[in-house]
């Protein structure tokens, strides 16, 4: 809480000491740096300064994140990053970026052995090199999953005053973002169901099919997935499709970022399987970062929120997508300070 209270300080005291009733600035970058500093400095109690987490390794883990993204597509023979001969400017960027991410990963790794912060809850004799890939996928996986999160919140609710300023009546009276708090503001909580569903961050989940497998329709019909199969579950569309989020099951059109659906889908009690948006996936195989995940979102746009009122700078909200989806524009908006 000190930590995103900090950064949205520092924001409002530039455009007081600039005398800016507004500015223009591309929120995306400024989401990253302070989501990674959260993990690495909060979560598991390293001391790296903002200089590094902004300048170097927030670029170093875009640069990683979208070499996967192309290697997958790309490289047909497999061979790793590390094997290829720097021969182009754009191999050497990508080494450079992979290097640091190792340098990352080190810096977490060593206050594991000083027990700081949530290492202390961690109770295993595992050693560093057995947990160093799963500590990698968890700096870029929930760097990546909560930047796309938060920045599509922000950016839908730049796109609607109405909204924007339901949640600035939820948070007004917060003055500590404490899990309890946060859980009472109700139309916070239908804005982040909301974004989750109309733009989740994996616009599909993959998965692979271990056994022979019979699935059954809703008419009745039979389908055998084979052992082996590929499946991706396309919850992008899903989240969208008409007969299960429209107008007849929510009360609002499935196309539309409507966080007042979530508050009729209340009223009608229905069960919890028969309005999953599978924002964090479902099951078993649920995203095990989901609630810190939660956590961390609610706090950055409430804080945000309750500090200035910000417009959309483009009146269509498009989609990048890569190994999430994100605001194509960066979450590009004009903002301005609530108490000038």
């Amino acid at each position: 809480r000190r930590t995103v209270a900090k950064r949205v300080d520092e924001l409002e005291s530039y455009l007081r000491a600039n005398n800016l009733s507004t500015h223009r600035v591309k929120l995306e970058t400024e989401i990253q740096a302070l989501m990674l500093e959260m993990l690495t400095n909060n979560f598991f109690g390293t001391d790296i300064s903002d200089d590094d987490i902004r300048n170097r390794y927030v670029p170093a883990l875009q640069g990683v994140i979208d070499h996967i993204v192309s290697d997958t597509v790309k490289n047909k023979l497999g061979v790793p990053i590390t094997k290829w001969p720097a021969i182009t400017s754009a191999i050497k960027k990508t080494k450079r970026d992979y290097a640091d991410f190792e340098d990352l990963t080190d810096r977490v790794l060593a206050s594991r052995a000083a027990g700081t912060h949530h290492w202390k809850q961690f109770k295993s004799d595992a050693s560093d090199e057995l947990i160093r890939s799963n500590i990698k996928v968890f700096l870029a996986g929930a760097l990546e999953a909560t930047t796309s999160f938060a920045g599509w919140a922000i950016s839908h609710l730049a796109r609607n005053k109405d909204a924007q300023e339901k949640v600035f009546s939820d948070v007004m009276q917060i003055q500590e973002y404490t899990p309890e708090n946060l859980r009472g503001a109700s139309y916070l909580n239908h804005v982040m169901e909301e974004t989750l569903r109309l733009t989740p961050s994996l616009y599909f989940l993959p998965r692979f099919a271990t056994t022979d497998t019979w699935i059954e329709m809703s008419d009745g019909r039979r389908l055998m997935i084979p052992h082996g199969t590929h499946v991706l579950l396309d919850v992008w569309h899903a989240n969208r499709h008409e007969d299960h989020w429209g107008i007849a099951a929510t009360g609002s059109p499935a196309a539309d970022f409507i966080p007042e659906r979530w508050q009729h889908i209340a009223q009608q009690e229905r069960a919890s399987k028969d309005r999953l948006h599978f924002g964090f996936g479902h099951g078993p195989r649920v995203c095990p970062g989901k609630h810190l995940g939660q956590l961390e979102v609610a706090l950055v746009v409430g804080a945000f929120v309750k500090q200035f009122r910000f417009t959309a700078v483009n009146n269509e909200n498009r989609v990048r997508a890569g190994v999430s989806t994100k605001p194509a524009d960066g979450v590009l908006i004009d903002l301005e300070l609530r108490n000038a």
